[in-house]
């Protein structure tokens, strides 16, 4: 190996190794040295070759601690600059809004972080008093609709964000002069940009898709500076645009119809005067003049701060750059020292390095010419090994023939073996195929057969529980006591209406003599109907639960015997229920009196109606009593009615007129009948639709507390 440059190649040698052991020592492959010659020697190195020494930027600052060093010079500081700028602050902290109030701070800077919105610090309505706001060189996207509520807002900048549009509310900040939106993605200008009078500076600049501005922007008269892009307007031109600010206000003024108004001297005066002048003459001048002087003087003054923060920052950063620049000379130094050092010694040694790498070459020389004599002896002895195989054959001839008619007979044998191969191959596909169709077409089947057999068990399901609640109805319709229940329902009801039918009489007589005692029994009834529509509500609910009860045996013999029972169960009960009843108790039924029936009805005993067959009795006095009760009263009327001759007609109504409903007109609409017993005081005089509506009986004027609908015979 030998450097063709001389003394500058081994130099650039030497310091590509000594790369390459500093990318392993930062790589971690052998340990890095941390002592001032090496660190030296790589600097050196990184700028001789112009390669980065550091990869990536320093990320130890201790942002929290800059903020809270921050917050406390804020409480400190008696200067109205609240300053969290270069925190690293992805969120504005909770709280700086109403500091910003208790402190009266007049600027608030919030550049240089990574903020995408205002919320967080508190309500916007507590930076009245603001004047300077600075939020460039963050994420924003968007400003947002309430930044209106900074009333006292006169510096905005939010330059090298990411904002997109800009809020029409802007144009209500009224004290704004100087808006920076540069550098962002702005494609238009709200129209209300025109009503900032006070507006003198507006910088527009590095917004690429921006190329109109608003013919509405000329009605900021007060506008000096309007700083754009050159290049890239549709609307005015680039010819107006490069023109400056006078010509493109000019040419938004023709174009919006107005006349041109040249800035004023003042933004004060320029947002007090018409279009057509500026200059507009006022009774209170002199006092609006020395207001507008002591204005610009704190503008002035905040400008000089401003001016001073800037160049104050400017020296810090100037002074940082000169020691930076001399410790770089230094380390430069250093190093050059060092990297000479290193280059003299490897002078002393070059001579040596020269003639060892002269052997190398040689050594590399005599390898490369072995390897070429064994090449051509190979060579050489293939080519005798040819020369003697083509002799061979020559010599076997008919052999050799032979041999052919094998290796080709061989070679038909494969080509048919490959042939039945494919062929079986093929079948094998094809009986695949054909059993994956089978396949299909029973899932189809079964799918189809899953879908009826499931409509059938719903329809099953169906049919049974219609099946229970007809065995449910019937079971209602032929129990006694239920029977007796309803029976005694409907006498109570044909009372309370006759009852009510009589009070309206009477009323409509003005006979008052008995209408008290009518009442007493009016409410009596009504108490006894609601006492039987409970029994009835009970009567019906233990029927229910009897057939529940046989729901559930069923379900413990089913499980019992491993199979499902019969599908028409209830239809069976009820047949079994009626072949159980003795013959002599269904021909009792068959020949029993009907005025009897009504009287065992009357007196509450038409359950022991099935006692009274010829091997059955009655063991409960009470219902001995009732009973016997019912028996002498039917007797009694059967002598009357024997004792009245036929022709005479009778002058009191007997039990069935009693027992018949006397239905009046309904006592609100007296069209239709009534059919509705309010309860409790058991009046008749409703039909079903005037009684919905009623919260009163309309007779008595008493608070309704149930309604009970009469059915008609």
């Amino acid at each position: 190996m030998s450097f063709g440059g001389g003394k500058e190649a081994l130099e650039m040698y030497v310091l590509r190794r000594m790369y390459d052991l500093t990318v392993r020592e930062r790589r971690g492959t052998i340990p890095f040295r941390y002592c001032p010659n090496t660190l030296r020697i790589h600097y050196y190195i990184a700028k001789k070759l112009n390669m980065p020494l550091f990869g990536k930027k320093n990320k130890c600052v201790d942002y929290k601690a800059r903020l809270e060093h921050k917050l406390y010079l804020a409480r400190e500081d008696p200067e109205p600059v609240f300053d969290l700028s270069d925190c690293a602050l992805k969120s504005v902290p909770a709280g700086i809004y109403s500091l910003c109030k208790v402190f009266r701070k007049d600027a608030l800077y919030l550049q240089e972080n990574q903020l995408r919105s205002l919320a967080g610090g508190g309500s916007l309505q507590d930076l009245s008093l603001l004047q300077v706001l600075d939020i460039h060189s963050n994420n924003f996207i968007f400003l947002p609709e309430d930044i209106t509520l900074l009333r006292s807002l006169r510096i905005l900048n939010v330059s090298s964000n990411n904002l997109k549009s800009l809020p029409e509310a802007l144009g209500s900040l009224q004290k704004l002069r100087v808006l920076n939106v540069s550098f962002n993605n702005l494609r238009a200008i709200p129209s209300s940009m025109g009503k900032l009078c006070y507006l003198h500076t507006l910088d527009l600049r590095g917004n690429k898709s921006l190329n109109t501005l608003p013919n509405n922007l000329c009605q900021a008269t007060g506008l000096r500076d309007l700083m754009v892009d050159p290049t890239g307007f549709v609307h005015p031109p680039t010819s107006v645009v490069q023109m400056g600010t006078v010509e493109i206000i000019k040419f938004l003024c023709i174009e919006l119809g107005v006349g041109y108004v040249s800035p004023c001297e003042s933004p004060e005066e320029g947002a007090f005067a018409s279009n057509s002048s500026c200059r507009a003459n006022s009774p209170d001048a002199d006092d609006k003049e020395k207001v507008f002087q002591e204005q610009r003087q704190l503008e002035r003054i905040a400008l000089e701060k401003e001016l001073e923060e800037h160049h104050r920052r400017e020296l810090e950063l100037q002074h940082g750059v000169r020691a930076n620049k001399n410790r770089v000379v230094e380390l430069t130094a250093d190093a050059v020292i060092s990297q000479l050092l290193a280059l003299s010694e490897i002078s002393r040694d070059s001579s040596q390095l020269q003639h060892l790498l002269e052997q190398e070459l040689k050594e590399e020389e005599r390898l490369l010419n072995m390897r070429q004599e064994e090449y051509q002896s190979l060579r050489r002895k293939e080519v005798l090994s040819k020369t003697d195989n083509n002799h061979s054959l020559d010599k076997l001839g008919p052999k050799h023939n032979g041999m052919e008619a094998l290796l080709e007979e061989e070679c038909r044998r494969e080509a048919k073996l490959r042939e039945y191969e494919e062929g079986r191959a093929e079948a094998t596909r094809t009986l695949l195929s054909q059993e994956v169709e089978t396949d299909k077409q029973l899932a189809t089947l079964l799918l189809s057969q899953g879908q009826a057999q499931s409509e059938l068990v719903g329809r099953l399901q169906k049919d049974e529980e219609l099946q229970r609640a007809a065995v449910a109805a019937l079971l209602e319709r032929g129990d006694a006591r239920s029977w007796a229940l309803v029976h005694q329902v409907a006498v109570v009801e044909s009372q309370l209406a006759s009852l009510t039918a009589l009070e309206m009489e009477r009323k409509k007589l003005e006979m008052n003599e008995q209408i008290f005692d009518l009442s007493e029994k009016r409410v009596a009834l009504s108490a006894m109907l609601v006492d039987l529509l409970s029994q009835q509500a009970d009567r019906r609910r233990q029927l229910l639960n009897t057939l529940d009860e046989m729901e559930r045996r069923r379900w413990i013999s089913d499980q019992e015997k491993g199979e499902k029972s019969d599908e028409d169960f209830w239809l069976l009960q009820y047949q079994r229920l009626l072949d159980s009843r003795p013959y002599s108790l269904v021909e009792m039924e068959r020949s029993l009196d009907p005025m009897l029936a009504q009287h065992l009805v009357v007196y509450g005993a038409i359950h022991c109606l099935p006692f009274l067959a010829q091997w059955a009795g009655v063991t409960l006095a009470q219902d001995r009593a009732a009973i016997l009760e019912a028996v002498n009263s039917f007797l009694e009327q059967l002598a009357r009615q024997l004792a009245v001759p036929e022709d005479s007609g009778a002058s009191a109504p007997t039990l069935e007129a009693e027992g018949t409903m006397s239905v009046a007109e309904c006592a609100v609409c007296l069209d239709d009948t009534c059919e509705v017993i309010f309860v409790p005081c058991g009046h008749m005089c409703c039909c079903i639709k005037c009684a919905e509506l009623m919260g009163q009986c309309p007779l008595c004027r008493a608070d309704i507390n149930q309604k009970v609908r009469v059915i008609q015979p």
